[in-house]
């Protein structure tokens, strides 16, 4: 075994059982706690799908379930059950033959994806003449067709600002409730009859299934993930100016829409164990410095598109500097790893 090697064995039969320590003592979420604010979180949130669809027709035929993402659902809330992300999921009507997702060398950047009508959503709708209650779907297509991610975060946030908070304060375990929007959510911040705060944050999102799959987009990661599993999202998340090697055109960033693979992604972490030993952590720390001082780290999804593309020499120095520093700590004193997460 090479020195390096065996150094971070030394680090790990240390940093170990200190880590489990921390989990145990400091970090674990009190089970009270998150049984309380679970339960709070589910009562409410129900309460509020319900009087969403009766506040409007559209939501009613378009809502067919949540998904829960975001840190806490994910494994790695770990200081308090109190911040909850969650996808609504509508499904729109139109058949795979009527309506393309555009992806690939097609979008710039390659993250994104543009979901189109084949034809004039009128002409479309001429092929679903049972299909009434969606028509009201056409004010959310610019002229060309495609569905605006912002027309339908503004619809949808309208729906939630339609809702009696009065009827969301009697849900138990509720003082009272407060909205406001957060970037491509709505977010409901609840305060507890005890006191304590829950967010909420409500995201829009389409849901598509495997064999559909983004055209050039990494296939070999769903050899990993079961059947069921096998699906993504677009989700209205904002397109940043300067994180593409290519800009698309200003035509088409009100066009862009997320993509989102939570599944694959949470089955990725938890095979490779990046997060279950500290050796590994260190590694993950040693791969990422070195992609800071290169200034690309690439998606996983779409190798191609730098994450960090647009960040400038000095920010990148920065960073670098800082990760050596918790590196260098770690290796000379696991300790350290109290200041590292700032406990």
């Amino acid at each position: 075994m090479a020195e390096a090697d065996q150094s971070l064995e030394e680090i790990n039969k240390t940093l170990v059982p200190l880590m489990d320590g921390i989990q145990k003592s400091k970090l674990s979420i009190a089970k009270s706690q998150k049984e309380e604010n679970i339960e709070i979180f589910k009562t409410f949130l129900e309460c509020l799908i319900t009087k969403m669809k009766e506040k409007d027709p559209l939501f009613k035929v378009l809502y067919q379930k949540n998904y829960y993402t975001g840190s806490y659902y994910e494994g790695l809330r770990v200081a308090e059950a109190s911040e909850f992300d969650v996808n609504l999921i509508l499904k729109f009507p139109f058949k795979s033959e009527d309506r393309e997702v555009e992806t690939g060398d097609k979008v710039n950047p390659q993250s994104f994806a543009r979901f189109r009508l084949k034809s004039q959503f009128q002409a479309v709708m001429l092929k679903y003449p049972h299909q009434e209650k969606y028509k009201s779907l056409e004010k959310f297509f610019d002229d060309k067709n495609y569905l605006l991610p912002e027309r339908l975060m503004s619809w949808m946030q309208s729906v939630v600002d339609k809702v009696d908070k009065e009827d969301l304060n009697r849900v138990k375990g509720v003082k009272y409730v407060t909205i406001s929007r957060h970037g491509p959510a709505k977010t409901v911040y609840i305060t507890t009859t005890k006191g304590e705060g829950i967010d909420i944050d409500l995201v829009p999102s389409l849901e598509f299934q495997i064999p559909e799959w983004p055209k050039g987009a990494e296939r070999g990661f769903l050899n990993k993930a079961p059947q069921h599993k096998q699906f993504w999202f677009l989700i209205p998340k904002p397109y940043n100016k300067g994180s593409s090697p290519v800009e698309p055109k200003d035509a088409d960033v009100p066009r862009l829409w997320r993509l989102h693979f939570p599944e694959i992604e949470n089955i990725l972490m938890y095979n490779k164990g990046c997060l279950k030993t500290i050796i590994k952590f260190l590694k993950m720390l040693e791969k990422l410095d070195d992609c800071v001082q290169k200034q690309n780290i690439p998606y996983l999804f779409y190798p191609k598109f730098n994450l960090i593309r647009g960040m400038n020499p000095s920010e990148a120095f920065k960073i670098h500097n800082r990760i050596q520093k918790i590196i260098k700590a770690l290796k000379k004193n696991p300790g350290e790893i109290h200041k590292v997460f700032q406990i």
